[in-house]
């Protein structure tokens, strides 16, 4: 008979803890979610962003390009390097 007690007891505690976790959970849930999807929209803005900077680079090196290899000048290969590394996402 006590445990028949103790059972209900503990039925009457315990519904309102698990009833709390599972909201507890899902609100965390929806934060991931929430907080990957707030990621994803960063990435991809960075993404365009670097490949806007990489094409001006590029258009700036190549206007450039036969001026430079006319003069014969060593630095011409570091741009180049620099501009070419800075590829897009």
């Amino acid at each position: 008979m006590i445990v028949g007690e103790l059972s209900e007891v503990w039925k009457g505690v315990l519904a309102p803890i698990i009833v709390l976790a599972v909201v507890v959970i899902a609100v965390g849930f929806l934060m991931l979610v929430s907080r990957l999807s707030w990621a994803a929209r960063e990435f991809v803005v960075t993404c365009r962003e670097r490949q806007r900077a990489h094409d001006r680079l590029l258009e700036i090196v190549q206007e450039h390009l036969q001026e430079h290899v006319e003069r014969g000048e060593p630095s011409l290969n570091q741009i180049w390097s620099a501009a070419t590394a800075l590829g897009s996402c």
